[in-house]
This record gives structure tokens, C-alpha cells and sequence, in this order.
């Protein structure tokens, strides 16, 4: 993390990675809003929850440590650039589901399906591993959303040069 101060101004500039767990951070808040909305919260509790594209394990090492009675598991593509961090993130096809042999109560992703080409099988994956009256939750990029972080790349681009 990179601080510039300038009388009244202060920027700071964040690592790609730490800018992705405040995004993080916030996209965890309103799912888990969501979710205590659509069901009981000791239901959520004790529940069994999958993070299909968990990237570094950052969200599900968050929500393990706020929600200790839930069983965890999250699910990374083979080959992704990301390093992971969490004993609980597997990595897979990102395609087959069924290696898992279980079924999950709550199944989630933060900014996957939009890189996924065939929902429609993805969905059938997914049917597969869901539990009867279980929830799928699928958070994706806005246009907001893109515009904001496209708003704060360039500038950080240009202050990382010339913080070199």
C-alpha cells in the first residue's frame, strides 16, 4: 500500500490484491444480508457452503472465521493466477462437479458466471450438488461496478509508475 499526501490531499494506492478484498469485503456484507433475509439464521449456520471461484480463499477464510459452525469449501480453476492461501479451496476443471460427491445448502460465486460459456450446463452442475430448497447465489460486475474500478485503475497505474 502506497500513501501520497500533499497538504489536504491523500491518495492511497492499494495492491491489486488488497483492492480485491475491500471489493471483497463489501460484495460479503450484502450476501450476507441477502441470505439472512431469505432464511433463518440458524438455518445458515449450520450449513454446508460452496465458493465456486474462491481465487485466493480470502472470502471463504473470512466467512469460515465469522460463521465457525458452517462447513466451508470453496473451488478454484486449475491454472488461475491466483495463489492460494486456504486449505479449504480446491481446485478443479471448471467445468465437472461431480468429484465432490456431497450436496451443499448454499452455493456461491462473486464475479464468476459472466466467464462461465455454457450456463446452461453450469446450472445443470450445480443442480447436481444443491440440496432441495437450497440457495444459489451469483454476484456479477454492474456497470457501476465497472465503471468505478476502471475510474481508479488509470490513476493508480499512474502513480505506481511514477512511484517507482
Amino acid at each position: 500500500m502506497q500513501v501520497f499526501s500533499k497538504k489536504n490531499f491523500v491518495m492511497v494506492i492499494l495492491n491489486s490484491e488488497l483492492w480485491l478484498h475491500k471489493v471483497r469485503d463489501i460484495e460479503i456484507k450484502h450476501a450476507i444480508n441477502l441470505l439472512e433475509n431469505l432464511s433463518e439464521l440458524d438455518k445458515f449456520n449450520n450449513s454446508s457452503i460452496l465458493e465456486i471461484g474462491s481465487g485466493d480463499g480470502y472470502v471463504i477464510e473470512k466467512l469460515a472465521t465469522q460463521y465457525p459452525n458452517c462447513d466451508f469449501l470453496g473451488l478454484e480453476v486449475e491454472g488461475s493466477f491466483y495463489e492460494n492461501k486456504s486449505k479449504r479451496v480446491l481446485q478443479y476443471d471448471g467445468h465437472n462437479l461431480n468429484f465432490l460427491n456431497r450436496k451443499f445448502d448454499i452455493i456461491f460465486s462473486l464475479h464468476v458466471v459472466e466467464h462461465i460459456k455454457d450456463l446452461d450446463q453450469h446450472a445443470k452442475e450445480i443442480k447436481k450438488i444443491l440440496k432441495p430448497n437450497g440457495i444459489w447465489i451469483n454476484i456479477v460486475p454492474s456497470s457501476t461496478w465497472r465503471l468505478f474500478t476502471s475510474l481508479n485503475y488509470y490513476p493508480a497505474i499512474f502513480f505506481n509508475f511514477f512511484s517507482l
